[in-house]
């Protein structure tokens, strides 16, 4: 489990179809409603497009299809987590934003990396009769995926330089 995990911590709990997860609220920059994205042919089924964030193009992911999950009806209220300070940054699709808790480092169960889709998971949390899942950021891409975003985030950069075309 992470060993930066303090005495007590805050989780943003969300949904992805039936499952319930959550990540440190520490984490995350904001959370923005789905807006246009760019989508350059050849895309994985993962990366739903590129958002044009300040000065960067973000790539958004979508866990449904990363982890083979009932695939999400997107509409313009659905709910982008925007991280901060990741080496490779990303936000991600989530169904529904459902609440956010405090709590304390014996609350948490730690998951073995062997357990979890590439480690991905980190721990559960038991809230009333619901289990969450929590992510480690760090473990939900390998290597090669996080070269694929690179390869396609490049092309769409250079796409639109080459047609004078602001990014949406």
């Amino acid at each position: 489990m992470n060993k930066d995990l303090s005495p007590s911590q805050t989780f943003l709990i969300f949904s992805i179809g039936p499952g319930l997860y959550g990540l440190p609220i520490k984490t995350l920059q904001e959370v923005l409603l789905l807006s246009e994205l760019s989508r350059p042919p050849g895309l994985p089924p993962a990366i739903e497009g590129f958002l044009k964030l300040g000065p960067r193009l973000l790539p958004i992911l979508r866990l449904d299809k990363l982890f083979d999950l009932p695939e999400l009806t997107l509409d313009l209220y659905t709910p982008v987590l925007i991280f901060r300070k990741l080496e490779h940054p990303y936000g991600l699709i989530v169904e529904k934003i459902l609440e956010i808790v405090t709590v304390t480092q014996n609350q948490l169960i730690p998951i073995e990396p062997t357990q979890s889709f590439r480690g991905s998971l980190e721990a559960e949390l038991q809230l009333g009769s619901k289990t969450v899942h929590i992510f480690n950021l760090h473990k939900l891409l390998d290597a090669q995926e996080k070269q694929a975003i690179a390869h396609f985030k490049n092309e769409e950069e250079n796409h639109r330089q080459k047609l004078g075309v602001a990014l949406p």
